[in-house]
């Protein structure tokens, strides 16, 4: 192509050129121009990009402050610069950086491009919101096209409006583009030098002319005095020399590894996802949940084996699909899953230009089913006798995944005490404090199996004392009720080093221990790790009174 055979300038010479240049431009000020500031990233509507660009003419030219390893005003405004995209328009807006020529403005006035008679038809390549005049929109990126459009602007050199020269720097041209990589670009997997990742920037603008002629030599009087040709991407040149590497992004900053927990409350059926560790990540406008495990071939089943799949096999070679897209920093999966089966998770944080991704992580949800039946009964005593009152509570032993080598050890019992509107919702998540809104221990010891509607059960009493606030006959109840296995998974920790640190029961993945379903206390974890014990997913009773409203005693019995 045309750019073969533009004749570079040696290394050397071209640091005596940059040297000299840097002298003329001395008068410049590293803060941003009073008349416009940049933008005040991170905003989650916007996409920053990254990285470097360079040019034969002015060497480096920086896209973000995030660059500098020196520059420790960064992040606390005072030199804070980039340049960003914004999601719903596609409208660029920012500065980037040379320490030779000083600020490009990758917005400029609509009304300075319209004086110097520059090609004002690029936004037709823009959505709504940068395609008229009245967006004031210089410059914009095409999601679809995934291409550049429009001009940027050397505030150094824009001293008039000269169509050929005033520091434009165009980014479209009929034999030059510049377009952001593609997840299904060729040049991702084809490049012989590695191939630029998805969301790098790949191609040339170019600064010093007002137009191309069709072999691509500028055309003007000032073609030369310009910025020339800036290259986004070190591939773009002949050879790319790993001494000298280079490119800008527009790729978000990778989060750190994922927790994985069963859903307290949920535990039979429900995963919870979190992503804290290098939440938010810098450049991501939203965050995508992505889940894989087994499925039987002849039922719809999540599975683990073929035991799963009565007649048929569990395929584990499926794809991974995508659940959930959202801004925050977690998801409950509890859509249902099925128990006893083992999901794998990736998470993707993204923006308009590329998504980068976590490791996979995986857990296995409980072996327990949900309990059934769940009744509690208040036996209240006559006032003024020595009588205790009671709550009795029965229900049905809950059903053990076949597979499962370990037993059922105990079931947890807590109640709420409600205010007069008896909406459970209310109870919160389990914090052990009295007061309406939380669940509070009950008694434990509840495994006497008894005759309970036909089937085996266990039940249990509760014996309340008279000095028991629960006799307060305003106050709502409800109890709820677990169970908890002998066995459990290897959970937590972030300073394992690998598999041994983690105890027979987990795998060390990323720093933290995760996987295994043979651990029986903490021990069995290693330093790093806790064992999650398998539980079931809650089951809560009628709500109730313990003694009725009224001044007459009136005794309650159950049916």
């Amino acid at each position: 192509m045309f750019r073969n055979n533009i004749i570079k300038i040696t290394i050397a010479f071209l640091g005596l050129s940059v040297l000299t240049i840097g002298f003329l431009v001395l008068w410049l000020s590293y803060d941003l121009p009073k008349t416009k500031q940049a933008l005040a990233l991170p905003d989650p509507s916007w996409a920053p990009l990254q990285g470097w660009a360079w040019t034969d003419t002015y060497g480096w030219l920086s896209f973000n402050c995030r660059n500098s390893e020196t520059d420790t005003n960064c992040k606390n405004g005072s030199h804070d610069y980039w340049v960003a995209v914004d999601e719903a328009t596609g409208k660029l807006d920012g500065y980037a950086w040379s320490d030779n020529v000083g600020w490009i403005e990758f917005n400029p006035l609509w009304s300075d491009i319209t004086t110097a008679g520059l090609d004002t038809n690029f936004y037709n390549n823009c959505g709504a919101g940068c395609n008229s005049a009245v967006d004031n929109c210089s410059s914009c990126y095409n999601k679809t096209t995934r291409k550049f459009y429009g001009w940027a602007r050397v505030l150094s050199e824009a001293s008039g409006n000269d169509q050929y020269d005033a520091g434009w720097i165009k980014l479209d041209g009929v034999n030059f583009d510049l377009k952001a990589i593609d997840e299904t670009d060729s040049q991702v997997s084809g490049n012989p030098k590695g191939g630029a990742p998805w969301g790098d920037l790949l191609g040339w603008a170019w600064g010093g002319a007002k137009a191309l002629f069709a072999d691509g030599t500028p055309i003007g009087p000032n073609a030369t005095s310009g910025i020339g040709w800036l290259s986004f991407n070190c591939v773009n040149e002949a050879s790319c020399p790993s001494v000298n590497l280079y490119k800008v992004t527009g790729r978000p900053d990778a989060l750190g590894a994922l927790q994985i927990n069963r859903i307290d409350g949920n535990d039979s059926y429900g995963l919870h996802i979190d992503w804290s560790n290098g939440y938010p990540a810098y450049g991501a406008t939203s965050y995508e949940v992505w889940r894989q495990s087994g499925r039987c071939s002849n039922i719809p089943e999540d599975c683990d084996s073929d035991v799963y799949c009565p007649g048929g096999t569990c395929d584990f070679n499926l794809p991974y699909e995508a659940k959930a897209t959202t801004t925050v920093n977690n998801f409950h999966d509890d859509q249902p899953l099925n128990l006893f089966v083992t999901y794998n998770y990736v998470v993707r944080d993204c923006n308009i230009f590329a998504c980068s991704k976590t490791s996979a992580r995986s857990l296995q949800t409980s072996p327990i089913e949900y309990i059934r039946n769940f009744k509690a009964t208040p036996i209240c005593a006559a006032p003024g006798t020595q009588q205790a009152s009671y709550v009795d509570m029965a229900w049905s032993k809950p059903y053990i995944f076949s597979l499962f080598n370990g037993a059922l050890a105990e079931y947890e019992l807590d109640y709420c005490k409600l205010d007069v509107s008896g909406d459970v919702s209310k109870c919160g998540g389990g914090l052990l404090s009295e007061g309406k809104g939380y669940w509070i221990p009950a008694v434990a010891g509840c495994a006497s199996p008894i005759a309970y509607d036909g089937q085996a059960a266990y039940s249990c009493r509760e014996v309340l004392l008279s000095s028991d606030a629960r006799y307060q006959s305003k106050d709502f109840y409800v109890y709820r009720v677990r169970g908890v296995a002998n066995k459990g998974t290897c959970l937590g920790g972030n300073n394992c080093v690998n598999n041994a640190d983690c105890g027979t029961g987990g795998d060390c993945q990323e720093g933290a221990c995760v996987g295994g379903n043979s651990c029986f206390s903490n021990t069995d974890c290693g330093t790093a790790g806790d064992c999650d014990l398998f539980k079931s997913t809650w089951a809560f009773s009628n709500v109730f009174r313990i003694c009725p409203v009224g001044t007459s005693y009136q005794e309650q019995r159950p049916q």
